[in-house]
């Protein structure tokens, strides 16, 4: 099951339990920080030394949280990884760099929302959760 994990504001969180988490969860990361008005996105990190990089430049000022992905719906790609803006656009969930008012991680399975196609699909069934009912 996918990983995911926020991280107060001042507390610090090791590189190498971002690094297991990855390890862990191979199929892509993301992150995303809040200043209190928007909530920053940045996703799409297939690999474990990209991710930890863009995860330690973000100051400890800010609330923050991760997502690891194991996919079981959507395709291993860089624009189905997590954490997604919440809007009823699927195309635009699929951004690697966002600003947004608001943005969903998830960990496990909505089954009634996972697409037919399972894994070979473009969109995941958190996208289609976050499109159908969140937004």
């Amino acid at each position: 099951m996918c990983i995911a994990v926020h991280v107060p504001a001042e507390i610090e969180i090791s590189e190498d339990v971002l690094r297991e988490c990855f390890r862990s969860n191979p199929d892509g990361a993301g992150i995303m920080y809040t200043d209190g008005e928007n909530v920053y996105i940045q996703k799409g990190f297939m690999k474990a030394d990209d991710f930890v990089a863009a995860f330690t430049k973000i100051p400890a000022k800010y609330d923050r949280s991760f997502h690891c992905r194991i996919a079981t719906s959507g395709k291993v790609e860089e624009g189905c990884t997590h954490p997604f803006p919440i809007t009823s656009d699927m195309k635009e969930m699929k951004n690697i760099k966002q600003v947004c008012k608001g943005a969903v991680a998830h960990n496990g399975i909505i089954t009634w929302a996972t697409p037919t196609k399972g894994r070979a699909e473009w969109y995941s069934d958190t996208m289609n959760f976050i499109s159908m009912i969140l937004a």
